[in-house]
């Protein structure tokens, strides 16, 4: 089922991050897949032409992601300015943990972004 990222502006509980390749029309694409709230999302690219590439489909999926772990409550807002993206805050550190869309740098060439910090997660933090 296709949404879209404004759908998930708000708060909401990350607990599984991963990313994989598929075949596409074009080549080889990435999907990077999370979870939110116990559902599993996927981002899948559009490769373009290998200079430009963007985000092609944003679904909830059925699958189970192979980085699982315990609940963060990040919030979600978006970038539409310039870019397109969805990007996730943790709370209690106030640092983006997860980037996902498609940026662009000019209108000639978009991006494909997969993003993934985890080192940003407050219980990371505490390690430090």
């Amino acid at each position: 089922m296709s949404i879209k990222f404004e759908d998930l502006i708000g708060l909401h509980k990350l607990s599984g991050v991963d990313r994989l390749d598929t075949t596409h029309k074009y080549g080889i694409a990435q999907v990077f897949r999370f979870v939110l709230d116990g559902k599993t999302y996927a981002a899948t690219e559009d490769p373009d032409d290998g200079y430009r590439s963007s985000m092609d489909t944003f679904d909830v999926i059925e699958a189970k992601v192979a980085d699982r772990f315990s609940p963060v409550k990040v919030m979600c807002t978006v970038d539409d300015n310039q870019n397109y993206l969805l990007i996730m805050t943790d709370v209690k550190s106030q640092l983006e943990v997860l980037r996902v869309g498609t940026e662009n740098t000019d209108d000639y060439y978009p991006c494909f972004v997969a993003e993934w910090l985890p080192q940003n997660l407050y219980v990371n933090q505490e390690k430090s």
